[in-house]
C-alpha cells in the first residue's frame, strides 16, 4: 500500500495556532543528506520513559512542550497505539527535500508514518514514486515512506506537518480496514 487517507480530520485553526506558537528554540535541525543545511527542522513532542530493562522497547510519553499544547496533545491521544515519533516538521520556504527512502517505515514493516499537514499550500509538492500526493491541512494520511519520495516547498511560507511513527496494533488494523 502506497498511501491511504485516514478517517480523521483535525481543526486547522487550532493546529496552526499551536504549531506556530512553538518557539524557534524548540526546533532542531533535521540533518539529512537530502536537504540543504538549515532548511529542515523538527520540534519533538514525545520522549522515551526511563526503563532500566534495556531488552524492552521504550514507551514514549508527552514531553513538556506537548503538555503545553492542549490541542496537539488531543491529536496525539487520538491514536491508540505506541509511537516512536511525534513531532512538528518544518520545511522552510523555498527548500527541497530530495528524492529518498526512509527504510523500514511502512505498514507492512509494522512501524509506519502518519502525516497531518498543518500549514501547506498548492505550491508545496509531495511526490511518492513520481506521483503527487495531495494532502490538505487537517487531513490525516498514511504514506509509505519506504518508497522513494520527495518534497518541494515553492511557496513563500514554511510548510508545517505533524509526523507520527506508529507501531502497528489491532486498533490500527481496524482503522485501516475501514472504507473512506
Amino acid at each position: 500500500m502506497k498511501t491511504k487517507k485516514l478517517p480523521f480530520t483535525f481543526d486547522v485553526d487550532k493546529l496552526v495556532a499551536e504549531a506556530t506558537s512553538i518557539p524557534q528554540s524548540a526546533y532542531l535541525e533535521s540533518y539529512s543528506l537530502y536537504v540543504e543545511p538549515k532548511t529542515f527542522w523538527s520540534a519533538h513532542l514525545i520522549e522515551p520513559e526511563f526503563n532500566p530493562d534495556l531488552t524492552v522497547a521504550p514507551k514514549f510519553k508527552p514531553n513538556d512542550l506537548l503538555r503545553s499544547k492542549p490541542y496537539l496533545l488531543e491529536v496525539f491521544e487520538t491514536f491508540q497505539c505506541d509511537m516512536e515519533t511525534y513531532r512538528v516538521n518544518r520545511l522552510d520556504a523555498g527548500a527541497v527535500l530530495r528524492k529518498h527512502k526512509d527504510h523500514l517505515r511502512s505498514w507492512e514493516e509494522g512501524i509506519f508514518r502518519i502525516h497531518v499537514p498543518v500549514n501547506t499550500t498548492d505550491k508545496v509538492s509531495f511526490m511518492l514514486e513520481g506521483e503527487p500526493v495531495r494532502m490538505k491541512p487537517g487531513e490525516c494520511w498514511y504514506i509509505n515512506i519506504d518508497l522513494y519520495h520527495e518534497l518541494q516547498n515553492d511557496s513563500d511560507t514554511d510548510r508545517l506537518n505533524l509526523i507520527f511513527d506508529c507501531i502497528r496494533n489491532p486498533w490500527w488494523e481496524e482503522v485501516f480496514a475501514r472504507e473512506e
